[in-house]
């Protein structure tokens, strides 16, 4: 299987450094890049639903599992005698309780079928209402955002093909949230990604979304940008032939993108791009890259930092008419600031940068 240059041989004779760098730096950089999924992971209210969103948060789990259980049951009755109005106000209501929290309401929603009964307002009988399908799809975000097993149990309740087939869609905001949705489902396993990115519709799709990118509502940018990074991402890594037609729009949009968001998720899919083999470090350096990389070494935002200094080493490990570029750009100087960080971990991952590259000092 192809993968990561750092599990090749033979590359560009730096392997054994390479092995024991990423090692190294895996665990370290773990925990940070799980937080920062984590936290992305949940869909949060419009600035409309704020004050709603706030009251729910203050009350008791016992009065939120009962408002719960109430909203089941109306939700049933509502669908029975079809009132869309009705039908979106139960499932916004929902999505606000369960919202106030990251706590997981997959098991007592189990026990009333409600999440059977969401999932089949994504099919296609309910295309023509794109107010409930935006709020279904929504509640599915929520609900694959806390704990793996309540991932798991959307799949076997066929949730996958309904977004899939709800790619298709004309509306923007039920678009956003499906490709919201199977964002989470890729971010929480590398066996998820690999299924979901067989579908050629989708990667044509993400594709040309990410070609196109600034065209698009400043939403739909945030998500085409963290989907991508998520695509690249996770052990074991995909193959590089699914993922390296993406590296030319990433690198584009990191030379005019103004959003922090989006920066960082840009800059984590440019790490895992230049992962495979020196001829993608150079395909970055002449993109560009080597500036972007080592003017974001200067950043004091700790999350631009931790994307960037993960690609700056990766692009030191490059060739030596790469690492020259790099070198005049001054990320020696950079890296070299940085080993006085605060953060341990930055000052770690400094060093492995300054020891990685056997060009850096004559």
């Amino acid at each position: 299987m192809e993968g990561p240059r750092s599990q090749q041989t033979g590359d560009s004779g730096l392997e054994v450094v390479k092995i024991k760098r990423e090692q190294f730096r895996v665990e370290i950089r773990k925990e940070k890049v799980r937080a920062m999924i984590d936290a992305k992971r949940k869909k949060p209210s419009s600035d409309d639903d704020k004050e709603k969103n706030s009251h729910y948060a203050n009350l008791k789990n016992e009065e939120k599992d009962t408002m719960v259980e109430e909203n089941a049951k109306r939700l049933r009755l509502v669908l029975k005698y079809w009132d869309e109005s009705q039908v979106v106000e139960v499932l916004r209501t929902i999505r606000f309780i369960i919202s106030a929290e990251e706590v997981s309401y997959i098991e007592p929603l189990r026990k009333t079928d409600l999440i059977s009964d969401i999932l089949d307002l994504l099919d296609e009988k309910y295309d023509k209402y794109p107010d409930v399908q935006q709020e279904a799809s929504w509640l599915v975000i929520n609900f694959a955002s806390v704990a793996s097993e309540d991932v798991v149990y959307l799949l076997e309740l066929g949730c996958l093909n309904r977004l899939r087939r709800l790619l298709r869609t004309k509306n923007e905001k039920v678009l956003e949230h499906v490709l919201w949705a199977l964002t989470n489902i890729i971010g929480e396993d590398s066996s998820y990604r690999d299924e979901i990115i067989t579908d050629k519709y989708f990667m044509k799709l993400v594709y040309n979304m990410i070609e196109n990118c600034e065209k698009l509502n400043l939403g739909l940018q945030k998500t085409i940008c963290w989907l991508v990074s998520n695509i690249c991402r996770g052990k074991p890594y995909p193959l590089r032939q699914d993922v390296y037609m993406f590296l030319p729009h990433v690198a584009r949009l990191l030379l005019i993108v103004k959003d922090k968001t989006q920066f960082v998720d840009l800059m984590y899919a440019l790490s895992y791009l230049i992962s495979y083999t020196d001829d993608d470090v150079h395909s970055a350096i002449v993109l560009g890259m080597g500036p972007v990389v080592v003017n974001a070494l200067n950043d004091t935002e700790l999350d631009i930092l931790m994307a960037t200094i993960r690609a700056a080493g990766n692009l030191s490990a490059g060739r030596h008419d790469d690492v020259d570029e790099l070198l005049a750009a001054g990320i020696l100087t950079s890296v070299n600031r940085l080993l006085d960080h605060s953060r341990g971990a930055i000052r770690k991952e400094a060093l492995w940068i300054l020891t990685c590259s056997q060009y850096f000092y004559p």
